[in-house]
């Protein structure tokens, strides 16, 4: 077994020792195979989740990435067609916290090598290109493989993107012969797009391969607000023109790639209120109102944060389902269109307001943002919250309230690797709502944002305009920050928000 520790800024003499160690010849007639995650010859242990935040991707492909430590593995094992020495490669997207001691393991001919690889963005040399991590000598088949492992890894996540082996004959061998693969034909129905900011559009597309057939549920779309799959997308506009990127790839790795421009008209805007809860004691939140405080007495601003602990849930006092309305800190006055935009939402243990809240399955705690009718005596509301919802933990929670009937959804279990997000709502003309969400922006930089679509689609809740809630006069709505419980499961906790910040259009 080789077990080599490699430190980024000896990685490139360390390499060479290791090379030769295990190089057995001379090569000609270069040739590679590459694998990408989630496809064809990869295979994993433990959750694995796709990176939609991560940036420089390869060929279209983000990567995946599992919470750092414990042992979660994900494997790449090709089917080498003859036995020949291959010089092994990693590809590695760009996030940042991921760790900068991520073990690779590479099973080869001879035995097995062990290497610590950094990933970390910032500090990773071979970020969003190919990271060569020594050569070996493979069987026929597909007895050799490598594995990458969060296993003693440290931060926060590890990730695994690509991986190249790339051979070379050596003199006393024949080469192996495979037909020729043709790229799939992508077609989509516009090339590029004008629209009103807040508009919604839908493109569709379709991608064929002689060697496949049909790949049209493959086609992958990216774009700085959102991912998707599928033949068919459904976008609400920015603030500012985009570029969709639109690709797919085929079973030997062939792709072919084209590009979406959308022309976005802004409608201008005003900041009507933006509140960072600056402060060091829990005080009255500024420039809000509040109904209900009875149900939940403990919320305020402090140490730079919304924070409201929810200690009693007596007769469900302070939950938002049906007709029952909890506590609602909010501002009036809004109008559709708008935009609320809440940052590193989430619950937290009592007076601990940096970690997750892990209560055991069956808890219904939340926090997050509540658009509500003008009039509390009328029940009609929309949420888009943080938490967990029963045995789905980690989860983000989309509701619609019609005159007291609620309908609700969720993203799906564990999307929230360390249990907060931020929260966006756009509220249309129409009165409709698109929910969007992304892993937290801590930068401070708004350029950094890689907001999501709720469920691929942003409804919240099995959402349209005749079917909705019903808003006030012209459209008028409340805006708040809720924080609830259903039962007393998970009790004590607390709701965080770090900011909130509501546009009107």
């Amino acid at each position: 077994m080789h077990s080599i520790h490699v430190k980024r800024t000896l990685f490139k003499s360390l390499l060479l020792l290791t090379s030769a160690s295990v190089c057995l010849s001379l090569y000609a007639s270069p040739s590679e195979i590459i694998l990408q995650a989630n496809g064809e010859g990869t295979s994993h242990s433990g959750d694995w989740y796709y990176a939609s935040g991560a940036s420089m991707p390869y060929n279209g492909n983000r990567g995946v990435y599992t919470s750092a430590g414990g042992n979660s593995t994900y494997r790449f094992s090709p089917n080498f067609p003859q036995l020949s020495t291959y010089e092994v490669e990693v590809f590695n997207s760009c996030y940042t916290p991921r760790s900068t001691e991520v073990k690779h393991t590479v099973v080869h001919k001879h035995g097995t090598a062990e290497l610590v690889v950094d990933q970390n963005c910032e500090s990773d040399e071979f970020v969003g290109q190919w990271r060569p991590i020594g050569s070996f000598e493979f069987d026929l088949g597909q007895s050799g493989f490598v594995e990458i492992s969060s296993e003693g890894s440290n931060n926060q996540y590890v990730g695994a993107t690509a991986v190249r082996f790339r051979y070379e004959l050596r003199d006393n061998e024949e080469p192996v012969h495979e037909p020729q693969n043709t790229a799939p034909v992508l077609s989509l129905s516009l090339t590029s797009i004008a629209v009103q900011q807040n508009a919604t559009f839908s493109i569709d597309a379709t991608a064929i391969d002689e060697e496949d057939g049909d790949l049209s549920n493959s086609i992958q779309w990216s774009a700085e607000e959102f991912t998707h799959n599928g033949s068919s997308i459904m976008v609400t506009a920015p603030a500012q023109s985009f570029t969709i990127e639109v690709s797919v790839v085929d079973s030997e790795g062939l792709s072919t790639n084209k590009s979406i421009y959308v022309d976005v008209t802004p409608i201008n805007e005003q900041i009507s209120i933006e509140d960072s809860f600056d402060c060091t004691h829990l005080e009255p939140l500024n420039s809000f109102s509040s109904i209900n405080t009875e149900a939940l007495p403990d919320v305020g601003k402090k140490c730079g944060r919304y924070e409201a602990r929810l200690l009693n849930n007596d007769g469900d006092r302070t939950l938002f389902y049906h007709s029952d309305q909890g506590r609602l800190d909010f501002v009036e006055g809004f109008k559709f269109p708008f935009e609320v935009i809440l940052r590193n939402v989430g619950t937290a243990p009592l007076d601990n307001p940096l970690s997750p809240h892990n209560p055991a399955r069956g808890a219904y705690n939340f926090v997050g943002v509540q658009i509500h009718h003008p009039s509390f005596e009328n029940v009609n509301s929309a949420h888009l919250v943080v938490g967990h919802r029963g045995e789905v933990q980690n989860t983000i929670e989309g509701k619609l309230t019609s005159d007291g009937i609620s309908r609700t959804t969720d993203a799906g279990e564990n999307i929230l690797p360390n249990g907060r997000a931020d929260l966006r709502l756009v509220g249309s003309l129409d009165g409709t709502l698109s929910a969007y969400w992304q892993l937290p922006n801590l930068s401070g930089n708004e350029n950094l944002d890689r907001w999501n679509l709720y469920n691929q689609n942003g409804d919240l809740a099995y959402q349209d305009a005749s079917s909705g809630p019903t808003w006030g006069v012209d459209g008028e709505v409340s805006i708040g920050i809720i924080t609830y419980a259903y039962s007393t499961a998970g009790l004590p906790f607390m709701g965080i928000v770090d900011s909130i910040k509501v546009i009107q259009h």
